[in-house]
């Protein structure tokens, strides 16, 4: 087990995975009672590997669930599940595209009742995963991704929370090998994002313009940005991010080439 929720003093839930056949794991979802006595479990997945990680007790007593499956296209995707209170599966989504691996490892369900999932990808890079977080509504239907990383080393988002204020906060690690910075990212109440660690500008240092813009955006930085170790990467409307180019104007403005003026 890797997350447990207390519903009442006699009512304990436990996610996590269990083996079924062979190596193979199922996500798992246990309820015991305060002397630990098994009253319900299920198991979910295929002949694949599938966990469990994070999950929400609703105002109905059914469950939001997050994990990570290979059960449906046989590669690693991102997965959320609807429970009722019995544990009986309501729905189920994943999240993955084009072979591209997906994970994800929390959740939290915002005051607009919508449903923030993180974890990671390989959306920019095949060999060095990306921070993830994608936002769906109460059926489970994506509306929106963002994807952040620097293309070199890998990025993770452990676990993601609202705060009082409505902004988004997920907190994950910089480094593949597990031996890099905290990584924090912050999406603020419009769910614009906001800043991450210390390698990145949070979007109040920058002015972006005109807004909205064709095919040239010009961005007024601090005098102070080393232009060398800049990265800048543009995601639209529906998620797809992309790299462009810019070139130096002067010392606290670039130019920045829109790579999808067309739409």
């Amino acid at each position: 087990g890797v997350k447990i929720i207390m519903r009442s003093d006699t009512d304990i839930f436990i996610a996590g995975c269990m083996s079924v056949t062979g190596n193979n794991q199922d996500g798992m979802l246990l309820e015991v009672d305060s002397a630990g006595i098994v009253i319900n479990m299920k198991h979910f997945g295929g002949s694949s590997n599938d966990y469990f990680y994070d999950f929400r007790i609703l105002p109905d007593s059914g469950f939001m669930v997050v994990g990570i499956t290979e059960a449906f296209n046989g590669y690693n995707e991102a997965w959320l599940l609807r429970l009722d209170k019995n544990l009986d599966t309501i729905w189920t989504k994943t999240y993955g595209q084009d072979s591209v691996g997906y994970g994800t490892y929390s959740l939290v369900i915002s005051s607009s009742n919508a449903i923030f999932i993180c974890g990671h990808s390989s959306f920019l890079s095949p060999n060095d995963p990306d921070a993830w977080i994608c936002k769906t509504d109460t059926s489970g239907n994506a509306l929106f991704n963002w994807h952040f990383g620097n293309l070199q080393r890998g990025q993770f988002l452990w676990s993601i929370i609202e705060s009082s204020n409505h902004s988004i906060y997920a907190i994950g690690e910089s480094d593949s090998t597990f031996t890099g910075k905290a990584y924090l990212v912050r999406l603020d109440s419009a769910y614009i994002y906001s800043g991450v660690n210390n390698n990145i500008l949070l979007t109040n240092q920058i002015a972006t313009f005109p807004n909205p813009a064709k095919d040239v955006v010009y961005m007024k930085t601090p005098e102070d940005l080393n232009l060398n170790e800049l990265q800048i990467s543009i995601t639209n409307v529906l998620g797809k991010r992309y790299k462009v180019n810019y070139s130096l104007i002067k010392n606290d403005l670039i130019s920045v080439e829109l790579p999808f003026a067309d739409g």
